[in-house]
């Protein structure tokens, strides 16, 4: 009767090592699984920038009233390099007046600041190709 008991204990002392083995080892999966998959912002970024990258329309980021970030298209109309524009204000590139004759500088401030009050506002802006160039819709 006591190596019955001896044998359950064996046992029952085996079946407990074995699922705190199995928790260990689920424990790793899901932290590796946490850490190796993207997460769901991470997929809504990715998505993000290849539809900001791959645009068909310039496309900047303006913050405070500097460029931020801007896509390929924005540096093709503007006959620049990321580092030419990035840093600078839209003032800085504009033309001193624009078509309607109105300073552009007036012009950029009321549109940077509808656009950070209404999500999505975007506007046509004429804007120089090059020093003193403007460019053509």
């Amino acid at each position: 009767m006591d190596l019955h008991i001896g044998i359950l204990t064996a046992i029952f002392a085996i079946v407990l090592l074995l699922l705190a083995c199995g928790f260990v080892l689920y424990g790793m999966q899901q932290r590796r699984a946490a850490t190796s998959s993207p997460t769901r912002s991470e997929e809504q970024e990715d998505r993000f920038r290849a539809f900001f990258e791959r645009a068909n329309e310039a496309i900047f980021v303006v913050r405070d009233g500097i460029f931020r970030d801007c896509n390929p298209k924005t540096l093709e109309m503007f006959r620049c390099s990321r580092d030419d524009i990035l840093g600078l204000s839209p003032p800085e590139v504009s033309p001193t007046y624009q078509p309607n004759g109105r300073l552009s500088a007036e012009a950029a401030a009321e549109y940077v600041g509808t656009a950070e009050h209404e999500a999505g506002a975007a506007r046509r802006h004429p804007q120089p190709a090059g020093p003193g160039e403007q460019v053509d819709d």
